[in-house]
């Protein structure tokens, strides 16, 4: 019985020894195919990451070309914007000249008045035998000044009709200008929407060589970690041979045993003490196993740690990138306000125009009243003349029929003289009148033009002011993200204990990195990605003003209103107000 419980109990304890063995084989297989699967995972992120170099030199040479083509199209602005300034100045020279050419017109035409008056009185004072020579002197002086008058005229009247002519050649320069502008900030904006495009892709390459960087710690630490296997493996079969060899010696006890039966009695104690030993080389044995299977739980528990880690991970990529896309949204909105912006300054400058037109419509109607004017000039030229003719009837009657004939003259030259009079009152109620309305077109004007620099210093406010809120709101969400990282490192990563998962620091280190680096980039104003032009809306002298702005969400928008008249135009007073879009995802 005693030979058959030593068989039994070493049978057992090598087949238990044999079950080990297996398990820890078969383990050992698990780890190598794991090894296998992530060096086939580490070899596709490696051409995964060369396709990505490539791909980003290629953009770093279009980015190279794009700074050379964004520096030319600054340089192409500045000369013209230079143009347009010197421009204006001579647009302004010319206005002057304009003005000092009708007050020149206005002088003149009182002086002729009062030549007019001078005659008359001389006519009405002066005695008809007596004074004809001094008449006729008087008349010939008058003429002389009349004609040097009319020269003086023809001359200014020739220097306005140039004038006019470099205004309108200046106005359609202008206009070209404009339109240079306007296709050099379309081209700066595709040129911003690749820049954009390149960045993000660099953003996604560093956060693939992040990753890279991850799985090769993670393969070190597998590999560490089969070495560590493979010694408890080469020291469970030295053990094993030890065992093995220790049945083989017991095998040949059991044969002198069996031979020597007659000397078992004497030895049943010494016997005893051996199976004694061996019970507790047992108990060691099952030590050993307990110790091997606890560190099998703890495996198994840090490779579910390690799976809930990766699936925490998964989950804040989808929130980066729903992020991601209410940002696109955002700018899709901004977009929309611009283009929205963009009608009502195309609105405003077609009422400019028309204002312009009813301009020219005035001016139109002043050479027609001058015509009108000198047509009432030559009439009364012609009365002048038949005034002489019955002057000199009148002196020939008053040789033949005396006072009767005298009073008859008398009544002719007093409705002569109503006549004139009625006439120049005219002329001085049209002139007052064409006065009256070239000063309401310049006031209007000027309204004009003070409500379009209101709403252009509303809409740069409001820019800078929605700017600086968009900034402040994504840097604290930044913030966020990069503290919510953080702990995740700091609770699940460093629970895992610090000699299997010393990779956890240097990906906190990367993310803290990468969030240092954005807000230190959206920061400055002047170098903001999302960058969006705006044509400035003052007077053709001022140049236009690029504003670099994030996602804007409009709250209100009120309409223009507008007024127009027979011969005027009055743009109302518009107000635009900006919130910033607070959102769910961003208050919290």
């Amino acid at each position: 019985l005693n030979r058959l419980e030593r068989r039994t109990g070493q049978h057992i304890t090598v087949n238990k020894h044999e079950t080990l063995y297996k398990s820890i084989e078969e383990r050992l297989i698990d780890v190598e195919d794991e090894k296998r699967k992530i060096e086939v995972k580490l070899a596709s992120a490696k051409e995964l990451l060369k396709s990505q170099e490539e791909a980003l030199k290629q953009r770093d040479e279009e980015r190279r070309t794009m700074k050379s083509k964004l520096t030319t199209f600054e340089l192409e602005t500045r000369g013209k914007e230079a143009q347009i300034r010197h421009l204006n100045e001579v647009v302004k020279k010319l206005q002057s000249e304009l003005d000092t050419a009708q007050i020149d017109i206005r002088t003149l035409r009182e002086r002729e008045e009062d030549w007019d008056l001078k005659k008359l009185h001389m006519d009405s004072k002066m005695p008809v035998d007596d004074g004809e020579a001094r008449v006729k002197m008087l008349m010939a002086s008058f003429d002389t000044e009349r004609q040097n008058l009319n020269e003086s005229l023809r001359k200014l009247s020739s220097e306005l009709h140039i004038s006019e002519s470099k205004n309108a050649d200046l106005k359609d320069d202008i206009d070209r200008l404009k339109r240079d502008l306007t296709k050099a900030e379309r081209i700066e904006v595709e040129l911003r929407r690749s820049l954009e495009e390149q960045t993000r892709i660099a953003r996604e390459c560093v956060q693939l060589k992040d990753q890279l960087n991850m799985v090769r710690s993670d393969l070190n630490n597998a590999n560490n970690r089969k070495q560590q296997l493979e010694s408890e493996l080469m020291s469970v079969r030295s053990e094993l041979r030890d065992q093995k060899q220790h049945l083989h010696d017991a095998t040949n006890r059991v044969s002198d045993l069996q031979r020597q039966l007659q000397d078992a009695n004497l030895n049943k104690n010494r016997l005893s003490d051996k199976i004694n030993e061996l019970e507790r080389t047992i108990s060691t044995q099952r030590n050993t196993e307990s110790e091997l299977r606890h560190q099998l739980s703890t495996a198994e528990s840090e490779r579910k740690t390690l799976l809930n880690e990766l699936d925490d991970l998964r989950r804040r990529i989808a929130q980066f990138e729903a992020d991601k896309r209410t940002s696109h949204d955002k700018v899709a909105e901004l977009k929309r306000i611009r283009i929205a912006l963009i009608k009502k300054v195309e609105i405003l400058e077609t009422e400019k125009r028309s204002a312009e037109s009813v301009i020219s419509e005035t001016a139109a109607q002043r050479e027609a009243i001058e015509r009108s004017l000198s047509a009432l000039e030559r009439e009364n030229k012609e009365l002048c003349r038949n005034c002489a003719q019955l002057q000199q009837q009148i002196a020939q009657l008053e040789l033949d029929n005396g006072n009767r004939l005298i009073a008859l003259t008398n009544k002719q030259k007093e409705e002569h003289d109503r006549f004139v009079q009625s006439v120049k009152a005219e002329k001085l109620q049209v002139e007052r009148i064409i006065e009256n309305r070239d000063r309401s077109q310049k006031n209007r004007i000027k309204q004009l033009e003070n409500q379009l620099s209101v709403l252009r210093e509303q809409l740069n406010n409001e820019r800078l002011r929605r700017r600086d809120a968009t900034d402040r709101i994504y840097l604290s969400d930044m913030s966020k993200i990069g503290s919510s990282i953080f702990g995740m490192s700091k609770s699940g990563i460093a629970s895992a204990g610090p000699t299997l998962y010393s990779q956890a620091d240097s990906f906190d280190y990367a993310i803290g990195g990468q969030n240092a680096f954005s807000s230190s980039y959206y920061m400055a104003p002047s170098s903001d990605i999302y960058r969006s032009s705006s044509l400035s809306l003052k007077e053709p002298a001022e140049t236009t003003h690029e504003s670099y702005t994030t996602s804007y969400h409009t709250s209100g928008i009120s309409g223009l209103v507008t007024q127009t008249g027979g011969m005027s135009s009055l743009l109302g007073e518009s107000s635009s107000r900006y919130e910033p879009a607070v959102e769910v995802g961003d208050s919290g």
